[in-house]
This record gives structure tokens, sequence and C-alpha cells, in this order.
């Protein structure tokens, strides 16, 4: 603090000033990181959840028809005799074919429903898949879970 005449004058610095605003600065680089990886891990565990419902209501919809949903095509029906994949743009949709089942990721992943038929003595199987939309921060993104391991796992090549 200095006098000037009878006057003291009050403040900071132009060095104090900057001191200050290189903390901040340091800080914010610090922080952004860490708070960008925290909101992806977050979307990604929003995903995985979205996998195990919709492998719940898939399984469900098999309980209780004996057939998985989308193995069955035509007019008579008939069983389908290749892989087909349903997602939100497909007819049926992946809506209509899991009733009930809502995404709470669609804004950050699309969805998709995989049926493969099976020969004997090979079941039935499907596979449920979550990939990140390209533009978002998990473009390179995709999640698996398949009939036969119910655990979601990160599609190789690709990070999440």
């Amino acid at each position: 603090m200095s006098v000037v005449g009878r006057f003291q004058v009050r403040g900071f610095t132009l060095i104090e000033l900057l001191v200050v605003i290189a903390i901040i600065g340091i800080l914010t680089a610090i922080a952004i990181p860490a708070y960008t990886s925290y909101i992806k891990g977050s979307r990604v565990s929003g995903a995985k959840t979205d996998l195990m419902t919709l492998g719940a209501a898939i399984t469900s919809g098999y309980q209780q028809a004996l057939v998985y949903p989308g193995s069955m095509k035509g007019s008579p029906l008939a069983k389908v005799t290749a892989a087909t994949t349903y997602n939100s743009t497909s007819t049926p949709t992946l809506a209509s074919l899991v009733p009930g089942w809502k995404s709470s990721q669609t804004q950050f992943f699309k969805y998709s429903y995989t049926f493969t038929p099976g020969t004997s003595p090979t079941p039935d199987s499907w596979s449920v898949t979550a990939t990140g939309i390209t533009g978002t921060i998990l473009s390179n993104c995709e999640l698996t879970m398949s009939s036969t391991d119910s655990t979601i796992t990160v599609v190789s090549g690709k990070t999440c």
C-alpha cells in the first residue's frame, strides 16, 4: 500500500493479479480433463445399464413367448434363417420388438439387437450393441453383450 499525498491508495499490483490469473489457469487445466473423464464414464455406465436392461427384456420376451423377439417374420410367421439386426431405423424397430425398453443415453449411443438363428445342436443366440454417436466424446466407444456371455465388453480396437 502506498501513500500519495494525504490519501492511501489501496488495491492490487499488476503482478499480484497476473499470479492469481495464472493459478486459476493451472487449476482449470487440471479440472477440465478430470470433469470430462467423469462425464464420459457416467455416460458409458448409463449405456451399460441400458444394455443390461435390454438383454433382460429380450430374455423376458423369450420366456413369455418361447421365441426371441424378431426371430419370426412374414405371414404366416416363419423363423428367420439368417442373422438379423434391428435398430432405431430398421423395420420393425428395436423399440417395437422390445416394448417397454427405453434408452437413457439416446443422445450419445445408438443401440442395436442382432438375432442369430441356431442350427441343431447350436441354440439361437442374440447380441446387443451400444455404439457411440459420431461427433460426441463417445464416438469411438462400442459396447456389446450377448446371450452366451452376460458380461458387457468393449469391442476390440475401440475405447470407452
